[in-house]
């Protein structure tokens, strides 16, 4: 069996094991780099280690853990309250709301789904307390999380600027962001004018309050 298909079977026992069972697959991947690489390609430690993304990694470890200290302390929580008050309670602009902290926590390099995870559950308390379509407001959050993904400080934007840096060609990582973003804003505004509900323009009773009641009730029902 040759070396490729190998490696993709190897992938998708991965992807298998990892949604099966409660296993990194993160520490599966390290696995099946040294089994394939020193088993199929009779490669040495060094040279599996030279194709590490060491920069990446760090990267990757330095924004995770900046972003849960930001989770733990409230400081999402407050950046959803804050927007809320900003838009002065107005229930109908708080999808865009939700939009621009996703946008925000991605560009910033937050992880795409961490961000989702992380914002979904309040704008299901708010569709829900608002008469608001559900699904519009997880696609707004979906799209503002994509919208500020390809940041050139972004985990996104930063793999897809080096590999473009390996080819011929020469794109600007502000045109990737921009394309990007631009696309998202374009999706959310299609799917925000076909997918609310029509609410009455009223304050959103207790905004912030309730955003931080939200939390707290999943919080405590995922635990």
């Amino acid at each position: 069996m040759s070396p490729e298909l190998i490696s993709i079977g190897a992938l998708v026992v991965m992807f298998l094991v990892a949604t099966l069972l409660p296993i990194n697959i993160g520490i599966l991947a390290f696995v099946a780099a040294f089994l394939i690489g020193t088993a199929a390609l009779g490669l040495d430690s060094e040279q599996i280690f030279e194709g590490f993304p060491v920069s990446l990694f760090v990267t990757i470890v330095g924004v995770t853990y900046l972003f849960s200290i930001a989770q733990r302390n409230g400081t999402i929580d407050l950046l959803v309250s804050q927007g809320v008050r900003f838009v002065r309670g107005r229930v109908a602009l708080i999808p865009w709301v939700l939009f621009v902290v996703a946008a925000a926590l991605t560009a910033f390099g937050t992880f795409t789904p961490a961000a989702v995870a992380l914002l979904v559950p309040i704008g299901m308390s708010i569709a829900f307390h608002h008469g608001m379509s559900p699904l519009m407001m997880g696609m707004m959050i979906i799209c503002g999380a994509h919208a500020g993904a390809f940041s050139p400080i972004a985990v996104s934007g930063v793999l897809v600027n080096g590999m473009i840096a390996d080819t011929p060609l020469s794109v600007s990582p502000l045109v990737v962001f921009l394309a990007s973003f631009g696309f998202n804003v374009l999706l959310s505004a299609i799917t925000f004018v076909l997918l609310r509900r029509r609410t009455e323009e009223r304050p959103a009773d207790g905004g912030p309050e309730r955003v931080s009641a939200a939390r707290g009730t999943w919080a405590g029902g995922n635990g």
